[in-house]
């Protein structure tokens, strides 16, 4: 039963980041690294490549369900077990094929940007952030974008949802990586199980790239794990 491979949805109200400050609008199906390490003998990188894939498909089922006229969108959140199994094992069975759906760069400077505090939320239920007034033009222009390759990092939107951001800012770019919610894992690498979801660095960079983390005012928010340079943005 795939039920044992998925940890248990998180409650709508545990939903969010604090140090992201939001409330999410997807509910992400975190895998039992464990479980699945143990059943597949997938590394922790793979387990993780799976993961992202098996919730962006969801996503991308959901986003076309809720698009039925008759139906109240905001209510759809999940799938019927049996579309989750389906999804399930085809994201296996895509990074056993090594497909992966976040392509790491493979340049030695790795800048990440935390966007997270630079979102404005809606007073809207279900309504995705827009920048705040100013940030559109800074992350085309900042020097981040530029001296290594770029890689946009969120506690509170998927990078489906953070491509929509910046498709709407009309600054949508290529070349800008992003690792979103589906990304974070409350396993560490090494298969235990932390006190909550993060993102866990050493599983998507090489030891040799070396990282650069970007965040308002320095701060190194607890979710990232892994050596990082700070930078103010």
């Amino acid at each position: 039963d795939v039920v044992k491979y998925l940890l248990p949805e998180v409650p709508n109200w545990a939903n969010g980041s604090i140090a992201g400050g939001c409330h999410r609008l997807e509910n992400i199906r975190y895998f039992d690294a464990k479980e699945v390490g143990g059943s597949s003998g997938l590394s922790y990188f793979d387990i993780l490549q799976a993961q992202i894939n098996f919730n962006q498909e969801k996503q991308n089922v959901l986003m076309v369900a809720r698009q039925a006229p008759d139906l109240d969108s905001s209510k759809l959140l999940g799938l019927p077990p049996k579309q989750e199994e389906l999804l399930f094992y085809q994201a296996l069975d895509r990074v056993q094929a090594k497909f992966y759906s976040f392509q790491a760069p493979t340049f030695k400077r790795i800048n990440l940007l935390w966007i997270d505090p630079y979102l404005a939320w809606s007073e809207t239920p279900a309504t995705l952030p827009k920048l705040k007034p100013g940030m559109a033009s800074k992350l085309m222009n900042n020097n981040w974008s530029q001296s290594g390759h770029p890689v946009m990092v969120s506690f509170c939107l998927t990078a489906l949802e953070l491509e929509k951001v910046l498709e709407h800012e009309k600054i949508a770019d290529h070349n800008i990586r992003m690792l979103g919610t589906e990304a974070m894992s409350p396993y560490t690498p090494d298969l235990t199980i932390a006190a909550g979801a993060k993102f866990y660095l050493s599983a998507y960079f090489n030891k040799d790239q070396e990282l650069h983390f970007y965040s308002h005012g320095k701060f190194m928010p607890e979710e990232i794990e892994g050596p990082v340079t700070l930078h103010d943005f």
